[in-house]
């Protein structure tokens, strides 16, 4: 460990590398995609504005669920865009159906956080899929955010086939690398 440590601090002076290359190609590996479709930043929140600044502005619409992650209205906001808060289920889980009610032609974007946060509840693969499946091709965003190192793998959601036009993302287990850090690449 101390060799490690004497090794990163000659390099000391120099800037990250800004395109986390290496991170990329990484991941890219290891979900069997190309470099190109994976970013990295400085957490979910970061993937998370930056996702909403780049699909939303005023006059936009973002769809989550409510209670979720607490992120959600406060990066929407900062774009400029309106937040569409859907209630939760009494059971504590995405209504998708209501979600799916809410979408209109000025939705942007659609958050789903899976396993819910804070309410840690777990949407069924399959149902997840259908919703997918059955958001409009007019939307022009989507995005989910399963966070499968902390959850019941029986009923963790499994990637899309890579052939989806729908982008992925996700939340990289707390367990990768010394740090801790959570760091968040959408796919």
């Amino acid at each position: 460990m101390m060799d490690a440590i004497a090794e990163a601090a000659a390099g000391a002076n120099r800037y990250p590398d800004n395109g986390s290359v290496a991170v990329r190609d990484a991941l890219a590996a290891k979900l069997g995609v190309s470099a190109d479709r994976i970013t990295t930043g400085c957490g979910s929140v970061g993937i998370c504005l930056e996702l909403v600044q780049a699909t939303s502005g005023p006059g936009d619409e973002v769809i989550y669920a409510w209670r979720s992650f607490e992120a959600y209205p406060v990066v929407v906001k900062v774009a400029g865009a309106t937040p569409v808060e859907v209630p939760l289920t009494a059971d504590y889980e995405h209504d998708l159906d209501a979600m799916l009610a809410a979408i209109t032609d000025r939705t942007r974007l659609i958050f789903i956080c899976n396993p819910n946060n804070p309410t840690g509840t777990v949407l069924d693969a399959e149902a997840l899929a259908r919703f997918l499946d059955a958001v409009p091709r007019t939307s022009s965003s989507r995005w989910t955010r399963p966070t499968t190192s902390t959850c019941d793998p029986t009923r963790a959601p499994r990637p899309r086939p890579t052939a989806s036009p729908w982008p992925k993302g996700g939340r990289m287990s707390l367990y990768y690398g010394p740090s801790r850090r959570p760091t968040a690449w959408p796919v």
